[in-house]
């Protein structure tokens, strides 16, 4: 008979476990190309005598490696960006103007009052000019008119008074306070103040309306004339049926709808 066969030799306690660790890297490495499923990595391995031919397979096989983590990367990159596509179109067609038109009645004929307020303006740009100096328009200080004239145009004209007359005690809550509280400049002169007198129809009871500021008093007495304007036109309203809206429309715009 011949030889018998060589019986294996048994591994020790120290080799036999649940999992064995490579010795070295290289064991690690071998290991894992002859056991992966990646195509060319065995290669790696069965080409160690031809040097040229594993530096090929490994660098073919390093750069397969690094497009695939790059196109993974690309992938969640785009997955957690969220990128939103929005298209907004925007059709416009001509419409026949006036399409909507939208007016504001105006209970005042604008041709009632405009030669009013007008002379209104200009009797306030000369008060400023006779108390002040002050010019707001050229043509003011050409042709400067009197305080006489003034008074006998315009009821209530505005004056500098030397010594404000004390209000009685029925007037004292009608004394001299703005309505509008500013922070106006003052008058620098304390010897004098800017108001104007009222008094009722026949002229039995008066007070003067003063103010220590002049910006105040002019636009008191401005509103005060203006009021005036106003309350002395009639209530000019269209009645029902009336075809009258022509001559009350103040305002027109076009909404571009």
């Amino acid at each position: 008979p011949g030889p018998e066969p060589a019986v294996p030799p048994q591994p020790t306690e120290e080799e036999e476990a649940l999992i064995e660790f490579h010795r070295s890297y290289r064991e690690l490495f071998q290991f894992f190309c002859n056991n992966t499923t990646i195509h060319g990595a065995i290669r790696l391995v069965c080409s160690q005598h031809n040097r040229m031919k594993t530096a090929f397979w490994a660098v073919l096989w390093l750069c397969a490696f690094c497009m695939m983590y790059w196109q993974f990367g690309q992938l969640f990159g785009e997955y957690f960006s969220y990128p939103v596509s929005l298209n907004i179109n925007l059709n416009s067609d001509k419409l026949v103007f006036p399409a909507v038109t939208i007016c504001n009645l105006n209970p005042y004929r604008d041709t009632q009052i405009k030669g009013e307020l007008e002379e209104l303006d200009r009797i306030t740009e000369q008060t400023l000019y006779d108390l002040y100096k002050y010019n707001s328009s050229s043509t003011v200080g050409a042709h400067p008119r009197g305080r006489r004239g003034l008074g006998e145009t315009w009821p209530h004209p505005l004056q500098r008074l030397a010594v404000p007359a004390p209000p009685s005690r029925a007037r004292q809550a009608r004394s001299a306070k703005s309505i509008v509280q500013d922070n106006n400049p003052q008058v620098d002169r304390k010897d004098w103040k800017i108001g104007f007198q009222l008094c009722n129809q026949n002229k039995s009871d008066c007070f003067y309306q003063t103010y220590s500021s002049g910006v105040d008093a002019v636009r008191e007495w401005y509103r005060f004339h203006y009021i005036n304007i106003l309350a002395r036109l009639r209530d000019t309203s269209p009645a029902p049926g009336e075809d009258m809206l022509d001559n009350f429309i103040f305002a027109c715009r076009f909404n571009q709808a």
